[in-house]
């Protein structure tokens, strides 16, 4: 049979930057109005944030840069002296995996892989994670949105898990079929804020890079076939240099 692949994000990254300076007087004014709509990345609902908004003017959507950014598994970052915005993004390009980890059962494997054990600071990470049905009956399974999701933890015993909503989706897979999910740069920055939240002084901000030390990123699977519920769960240990 042949092999389909769902791909929810591309999974090698090439970083570059994008330079914006506000070519606007900083007493220019518009109105605009909330827009109601519902954003999808390759056919992916991605829910916005409490604080994010949507505005239409002038018959053009303005959406935040950072979720947009984030949904796409990028990165951005902002220097307010210079007044500039950079964004280091995915795109297509030849990667290997260096170091992988994987758990499987009789009809399924949950694989993730990273393109090095071991990353400098600052430096962004290849990560990405599939899940292949290997058995030979077409078989329909049950899922939350998104199906795989990616969770964080250090030796501190801090934990970050990327969230789910609460609706299923059915999928009928065949034997070879694959889901295929890049790790995605928001959970970093939902890590960090979510560790810094967490000390005394609390947080009023988060960073997308992980600070030095030793980490684990695990991916997991739950599904259920006729009501009957499963899961695979499988993690990789990566560090992060000075």
């Amino acid at each position: 049979m042949t092999m389909k692949r769902r791909t929810v994000f591309l999974i090698v990254l090439v970083a570059i930057s994008v330079m914006y300076t506000a070519a606007f007087a900083s007493d220019r004014t518009f109105e605009a109005k909330p827009f109601a709509v519902q954003v999808y990345f390759n056919g992916k609902h991605k829910a916005l944030d409490s604080s994010y908004f949507l505005f239409n003017h002038a018959g053009y959507t303005y959406a935040p840069i950072r979720y947009i950014v984030e949904s796409m598994g990028g990165v951005l970052s902002y220097d307010q002296e210079e007044g500039r915005i950079e964004v280091d993004y995915v795109a297509p390009s030849e990667v290997r995996s260096s170091g992988n980890s994987y758990a499987s059962n009789s009809d399924f494997t949950l694989k993730i892989n990273t393109e090095k054990a071991a990353y400098k600071h600052g430096e962004m990470m290849r990560i990405w994670s599939t899940f292949t049905y290997h058995g030979e009956d077409d078989v329909t399974i049950e899922h939350r949105v998104p199906f795989l999701k990616f969770y964080i933890k250090d030796r501190h015993g801090n934990y970050y898990e990327d969230p789910q909503f609460t609706m299923n989706q059915t999928d009928q897979l065949s034997h070879g079929d694959e889901f295929l999910l890049n790790f995605n740069y928001a959970a970093i920055r939902n890590f960090d804020w979510q560790h810094r939240a967490s000390d005394e002084d609390g947080a009023d901000s988060a960073d997308a890079i992980l600070a030095p030390g030793t980490y684990k990123i695990g991916v997991i699977a739950n599904y259920s076939i006729d009501d009957v519920a499963a899961g695979l769960t499988t993690e990789i240990e990566i560090h992060v240099d000075e």
